[in-house]
This record gives C-alpha cells, sequence and structure tokens, in this order.
C-alpha cells in the first residue's frame, strides 16, 4: 500500500472513521419507541399464527392427496411440483421486485388458499374432480414459488 503513496497508518485511520460513522448511523435507525416495538411484535405473532394455518393446510392436502384420490392425487403432486418449480425459477423474482417480499408472501399464501379450496371443489361437486385437482395443484404451484421464494 505505501508503494501507491498512501501509508498504511492513513489507510487504517480512514477505515476507523468510516466504521465509527456507520455505526452511529446504525444506532440512529435503531427502534426508540415502546409502541414501535409492540407493532413489530403483533405484527410477528400475527403473521407466524397465519403462516402456521396456511402451511398446515397445504401439507394436510399434500398428504391426503394420495390416500384419498389415488392415482389422481399422485397427478396432482407432480402438477404442484412442475409448477412450483417453474414459477420458482422464472416467475418469483419478478413478482418479488414488483410487489416487495411482504405481498409476495400474502399473494403465495392466498394462492395456496385456492389449492387447498380446489379439494373442497372436487369434494361437493365429484363431476369436475379431475379437473378441480389438477387445475388447483397448478395454481397452488404457482403460489409456493411466489410464497417459498419471498
Amino acid at each position: 500500500k505505501e508503494a501507491k503513496g498512501v501509508p498504511l497508518q492513513q489507510e487504517c485511520t480512514q477505515i476507523e472513521n468510516e466504521m465509527s460513522s456507520s455505526s452511529s448511523l446504525m444506532a440512529s435507525a435503531s427502534i426508540t419507541s415502546d409502541e414501535t416495538a409492540s407493532s413489530i411484535l403483533i405484527k410477528f405473532v400475527m403473521f407466524s399464527i397465519l403462516f402456521s394455518a396456511n402451511h398446515g393446510a397445504v401439507v394436510s392436502c399434500l398428504s391426503l392427496a394420495t390416500a384419498r384420490l389415488g392415482d389422481l392425487g399422485t397427478a396432482q403432486n407432480s402438477v404442484l411440483y412442475l409448477s412450483y418449480t417453474l414459477s420458482a425459477l422464472f416467475g418469483s423474482t419478478y413478482v418479488i421486485k414488483t410487489y416487495g417480499p411482504g405481498k409476495s408472501i400474502i399473494l403465495g399464501m392466498t394462492i395456496y388458499c385456492i389449492y387447498t379450496a380446489s379439494y373442497v371443489v372436487a369434494t361437493a361437486i365429484p363431476s369436475i374432480k379431475e379437473v378441480a385437482v389438477i387445475t388447483g395443484g397448478l395454481i397452488g404451484g404457482i403460489g409456493g414459488g411466489f410464497l417459498w421464494t419471498a
């Protein structure tokens, strides 16, 4: 470093000054209000509860698909995972950049609800069971791609 004309001691001093100014900036951005901290906690708890309920519903459908629907459930799971993979690889980054991670998670969870609703439709209207379940798997995979990438 000294060969370039900048003494090593001077460079170390400059780095220390930059680090101290960035740490004071971070300290000023920290949470100082109890109201802000409590609102963050409430949002975190609500998100945790809603995400857990959503995930539990989806995992239950995955488990019951082959048990209740046999080969149709296997086909549905295949469509779900294929659309999930394609969505995560090719579509989710655009959605996350456009809407942000928070709204993308909400969008993914909402689309997952459509996936679980496809089982209700398949049970209520047996004449369209195949279409409902395969379409639900396709839509659910897209939602999963958004959710798990965000």
